[in-house]
């Protein structure tokens, strides 16, 4: 797969603007009035007082004619497992059936996922780029020509998200595949402790598994210090012989509800 959507700028503004939304960061340093109406309005949806849901950045790629997906939450078949597993704990969760699923995603699509960098995406026409930038670090419409300013944060916050999001989704089949995939478990950890905005983190690896390098992914869970809800699942972990290799989980100050699953380990 040649991964075109990290590649493209028109692609990268549309993740970015999902992304930024999510974070509650399209919006801020300029007026309603001032933005364009397509980012204030998407800009609105973020659930919160009756307000439209947020938008989902879900990943699809086809690889030997077969079709793969990173949602960003659970599909239709694995939410109708969820709610038979909360009946019945004895049945299959559907988190672990999106993990299993999720397994097959190409590695080399992820890999691609975490070198995403929007400042130096392209564009058919460079005047698109332009103001696509300018978009997303929230400048007024009479400044969308203007010069771009490459060091705001919004592009960082933009980066260090959408690869955050690839890593997260790689983490297990990095883990538990050859061995030849390990020396990526330190860059797939690096990319997850720079998105230092992430509120909320649902993780879910082990099932029986070894996880080699399990303690450099809680290192990188640890440096998120306004990480407020942290579901984590590592049942059947071996990477884990006591629970010292949690400490950084304690350094979160800011959390709120906490869901840690170490049967097994």
């Amino acid at each position: 797969p040649k991964a075109t959507p990290f590649r493209r700028v028109w692609c990268c503004f549309e993740e970015g603007v999902v992304t930024l939304t999510e974070r509650g960061l399209i919006g801020q340093g300029t007026t309603r009035g001032e933005q364009r109406r397509a980012i204030a309005s998407l800009a609105a949806r973020d659930g919160k007082d009756g307000r439209l849901q947020p938008l989902f950045l879900d990943i699809a790629t086809c690889e030997q004619e077969k079709v793969h997906m990173l949602l960003q939450g659970l599909s239709h078949a694995e939410r109708v497992q969820q709610e038979i597993h909360k009946r019945d704990p004895s049945k299959p969760c559907g988190w672990d059936m999106k993990s299993e699923r999720e397994r097959q995603f190409p590695i080399e699509v992820i890999r691609e996922g975490l070198s995403i960098a929007i400042t130096t995406s392209s564009a058919s026409q460079e005047i698109d780029k332009t103001r696509i930038l300018n978009a997303l670090s929230g400048r007024s419409i009479a400044q969308l020509d203007g010069t771009v300013y490459m060091n705001h944060d919004n592009f960082n916050v933009v980066n260090h998200v959408l690869r955050a999001t690839f890593s997260i989704a790689g983490l297990r089949r990095v883990a538990e595949q050859d061995e030849d995939l390990a020396n990526d478990m330190d860059s797939f950890a690096h990319a997850i402790a720079q998105d230092i905005t992430r509120q909320s983190l649902r993780l879910q690896l082990g099932k029986e598994t070894c996880l080699r390098n399990v303690n450099c992914v809680l290192r990188a869970i640890g440096n998120l210090t306004n990480m407020q809800h942290l579901h984590l699942t590592l049942t059947g972990c071996k990477g884990i012989t006591d629970d010292t290799e949690l400490d950084c989980i304690r350094t979160l100050e800011q959390l709120e509800t906490l869901s840690l699953d170490l049967s097994r380990c």
